[in-house]
Parts: structure tokens; C-alpha cells; sequence
């Protein structure tokens, strides 16, 4: 009876989730590798754009500027986009990143890199530049195949599941 009750305040203020950057991946960085420990202990993941085969980010790009390349890619046109930034609210990965730091600012992301691939032939530059090869790049159906072969025949060092194969309808970055 006697004691005093103290009004709620306002909630804290969070930061948007675009504004964190606990993944050290910004308009300038599209790939990062990230260590997370879950209950089997610490595990390195790389956090970038998974090019997914039916993409949020360009089914609410309202003027058209992010659009799935026929090859798999997920490829973003600045001189279409509007800076309205849905796609980055709608990527279940959150990885388009809005370049703040520019006077005429644009949403960032990675492109696996088309034209190096499509125009010279060359690999995406994470493939080369992964030095235990890694990172591999070719027809999605084959390194999916070639993931679950991998998996099954090492138990003991890979987690049953090939990720990317169903997540949010498939991508076509694998991971295991």
C-alpha cells in the first residue's frame, strides 16, 4: 500500500534491423564469414546473398531494379531502383545493405559476380579466392548432388542436411 509505483516509460529504442551490423557485411562488403557456437560448439558461417530461386527481394522490387537471371543469379539495376528499400526488409537472409554512407545512396548486394562469370568466363571471385577450395561453382543440380554424396559419406563431420536445397524454395548457394 504504501509504496510507490513508477509509470512505464517509453519503450527503448532498437536500432532497424538493417542498421545492426553484426555480420560486418555493409554496402561495400557483400560476404563475411561469421563464427556462431550452437550446442555442438563454435562453427564458421559465411553470411551472403544465397540467390534464391524464387526471391522475396525481387517479388516486391516495385520498379523492377533486382531481377533472377535465367543463369541463377539475383542481379540489382541502380539506375532502376527508387531507394524504397522493401527489398531489403523482404530478404529472410538480410542481406541487401542500403550504402548510407553515399550522397545519392543505393541498396547493395552481391551479384555472384555475373559479368565476370557470364562475360569472360572466369569463376565468382569468393570461389578463387576460397584457399581450401571450399567454395565450388557450377550447375546447381550437380553440386547439389555432389553435397548429399559428401555428407552421407562423412557422418561424423557434416550435419545431415544440405542447406539451401528447400529453404525459403530452394537457393542456389549451398551450404554443408
Amino acid at each position: 500500500r504504501g509504496a510507490l509505483r513508477r509509470r512505464p516509460g517509453p519503450a527503448r529504442p532498437r536500432p532497424w534491423r538493417w542498421l545492426r551490423s553484426i555480420d560486418d557485411l555493409s554496402s561495400a562488403r557483400w560476404t563475411t564469414i561469421r563464427r556462431v557456437r550452437d550446442v555442438n560448439g563454435w562453427h564458421s558461417i559465411r553470411r551472403q546473398c544465397r540467390h534464391c530461386l524464387e526471391p522475396e527481394c525481387v517479388s516486391v522490387c516495385i520498379v523492377g531494379a533486382l531481377k533472377k537471371s535465367p543463369e541463377g543469379a539475383v542481379l540489382y539495376d541502380a539506375d532502376r531502383c527508387i531507394g524504397c528499400r522493401y527489398c531489403m526488409i523482404a530478404c529472410p537472409w538480410e542481406i541487401p545493405r542500403y550504402s548510407w554512407e553515399e550522397a545519392v545512396p543505393f541498396v547493395q548486394k552481391c551479384d555472384f559476380c555475373y559479368a565476370r562469370v557470364m562475360e569472360r568466363g572466369e569463376l565468382p571471385a569468393c570461389v578463387e579466392a576460397c584457399p581450401h577450395q571450399a567454395t565450388v561453382f557450377g550447375e546447381r543440380e550437380a553440386l547439389l548432388a555432389r553435397a548429399r554424396r559428401t555428407v552421407a559419406a562423412h557422418p561424423d563431420r557434416y550435419v545431415q542436411k544440405v542447406f539451401g536445397a528447400r529453404e525459403v524454395g530452394g537457393t542456389s548457394v549451398l551450404y554443408i
